[in-house]
């Protein structure tokens, strides 16, 4: 069997505006902003070695923080489950399976993934890889009119009209959040600035000796990076395209993503 890690190992990532990307989002559905994608969240497998994860916890938190973003509207997990059980799947296993689920519910693309650290006591850790799967229905994918997201010109799109068969995820990220980590630390007071009261007297350390609190911070950096990747795969998608040519073979071949 294939862990879900495994599965979605050889794709990168790169760093770009997760509200720009919203707006090409629409624009790729052939819709106005206000008519949001709809995006699933599968239930994340554990392979952190631990026991005392709450995979549904962790999965409702990506849900709850993918809800968020402008441009992305997502399907309750609880819909989710119900289409697996209806489906008589227990597990997201493999491309088709998260493509099926995906169709199952109504989504243009779902969001699997995987708990690979999870360590409840201060200084906390979570790590977490998520990979995005288009449905074969996507808007997404099967965009009606062509689209630019570098520029939101009107250039050409080949993906408009290949089915999708491939065994890789649209876009995949992994993120170790280690709190003892000095650059986390700044993400995550970041963060939770306008997300306590001043009168707390642990102020942003708050989310440290909260595994609920520190799981949420977690989730909202997994989406981020997760729509940074899907925005510049986007662009890299229409550079190759916008000259009327054939994509470079180095299409995949993109940065690193630089420490927020």
């Amino acid at each position: 069997m294939k862990s879900v890690q495994t599965m979605l190992s050889r794709a990168r990532a790169t760093s770009l505006s997760t509200a720009f990307f919203a707006a090409a989002l629409a624009l790729v559905a052939g819709c106005q902003p206000r008519e949001p994608a709809l995006w699933a969240v599968a239930p994340f497998n554990n392979e952190s070695g631990t026991t005392t994860v709450d995979q549904l916890a962790v999965s409702d938190a990506i849900v709850a923080k993918a809800s968020e973003v402008r441009g992305l509207a997502t399907i309750p997990l609880n819909r989710t489950l119900a289409a697996m059980r209806s489906l008589r799947m227990d597990a997201v296993r493999s491309p088709s399976d998260a493509r099926r689920l995906a169709q199952a519910v109504g989504a243009d693309a779902i969001i699997i993934g995987s708990i690979t650290a999870y360590n409840p006591y201060n200084p906390p850790k979570v790590g977490l890889t998520l990979g995005l799967f288009f449905s074969p229905q996507s808007r997404l994918f099967n965009a009606p009119q062509p689209f630019d997201p570098v520029t939101l010109s009107t250039a050409p799109n080949d993906r408009q009209s290949v089915p999708i068969t491939s065994t890789e995820p649209e876009s995949i990220i992994s993120d170790y959040l280690d709190a003892a980590n000095h650059g986390v630390q700044i993400d995550l007071q970041s963060y939770a600035q306008g997300r306590y009261e001043r009168t707390n007297p642990l102020g942003w350390r708050k989310y440290l000796v909260s595994m609920d609190l520190y799981t949420e911070f977690a989730a909202f950096q997994a989406v981020r990076h997760l729509l940074e990747a899907e925005r510049a795969r986007l662009a890299g998608t229409a550079s190759t395209t916008s000259q009327g040519g054939e994509p470079s073979p180095n299409v995949s071949d993109r940065p690193t993503p630089p420490t927020p």
